[in-house]
């Protein structure tokens, strides 16, 4: 455990579990996705018997036009009006037009968003979407689903009381702008590769980093584990420098994990072809 999860290892906390988890959500040909939040620290405790909160990213990796990440609600939305409708979808099935609700941000290749626990979100359609979270993913909590079926035919469940226990209102359009859409900011550079801190939070036990280089970049896990996922590029090459072990090829938008013990190691571009990987890490 420790060789993997380096200091983290010690941590009561996170005993047992690996604490990041990396998925896929793809709605390029499809839909919205439903509209959803989860829960935080003293609910997911209370209610689940959980040790950590559920918090999201959305990193895109590809996009159509006009897609649209769903992230708060709008300044001028009426909680309580809002409210009605949702639980009367969920019990009379009758629809309504959650844009007129719910904030949506324009999506582009490259954008981060962040999802602390209790913010209603959801991805739009058109979208390719990384999605780097706690791996308490099992509590997704449903809003809206515009009444669409399963794949057993049924409506898919809506958990409307649960989902307005955890939601924080106070998430709107500005404050979404501000808060959880962050400029990229260098923090590490040299010839030929650049580092950037694209989206951290004090209530976010994770931070997400982008790698960009023409070549190589050389890394140290300083005792702490890395997660990397090529996002352009056809695929990287990871070599240990200070421990044993062969290179090992990532192919683009796989995950490869570097455990805490590999110490200095060197991330090359394999075709010779100019890369970008997202790097996620504790948050420091």
């Amino acid at each position: 455990g420790k060789k993997l999860l380096g200091k983290l290892g010690s941590k009561k906390k996170y005993a047992g579990q690996f604490p990041i988890r990396i998925n896929y959500d793809d709605s390029y040909h499809g839909d919205d996705m439903a509209l959803q939040s989860h829960p935080d620290d003293a609910y997911i405790g209370n209610h689940f018997n959980e040790p950590f909160r559920q918090d999201e990213s959305y990193y895109l990796v590809d996009t159509a036009p006009g897609s649209k990440v769903y992230l708060g609600l709008k300044e001028e939305t009426d909680y309580a009006e809002f409210r009605r409708l949702v639980e009367r979808a969920e019990k009379d099935l009758i629809p309504f037009d959650h844009n007129q609700y719910v904030n949506s941000i324009p999506s582009q290749p490259g954008d981060l968003f962040l999802i602390p626990a209790g913010t209603i979100h959801g991805s739009g359609k058109g979208n390719t979407v990384l999605e780097i979270s706690a791996t308490t993913y099992r509590y997704t909590l449903h809003f809206y689903d515009y009444l669409r079926p399963g794949l057993d035919g049924n409506l898919r469940a809506i958990h409307s009381k649960e989902a307005f226990d955890v939601l924080d209102q106070a998430r709107r359009t500005n404050w979404v702008l501000k808060n959880l859409k962050q400029k990229p900011r260098k923090v590490r550079g040299g010839k030929g590769w650049d580092e950037f801190l694209i989206g951290k939070r004090d209530d976010m036990f994770f931070e997400v980093r982008r790698l960009e280089f023409l070549s190589k970049v050389e890394e140290d896990t300083a005792g702490e584990f890395h997660l990397l996922i090529p996002v352009v590029g056809e695929r990287i090459t990871i070599e240990p420098r200070d421990s044993e072990g062969d290179p090992v090829e990532v192919p683009f938008s796989c995950l490869g994990v570097i455990p805490a013990a590999m110490g200095r190691y060197r991330i090359r571009s394999t075709k010779g072809d100019p890369c970008q990987v997202v790097k996620v890490i504790m948050a420091t």
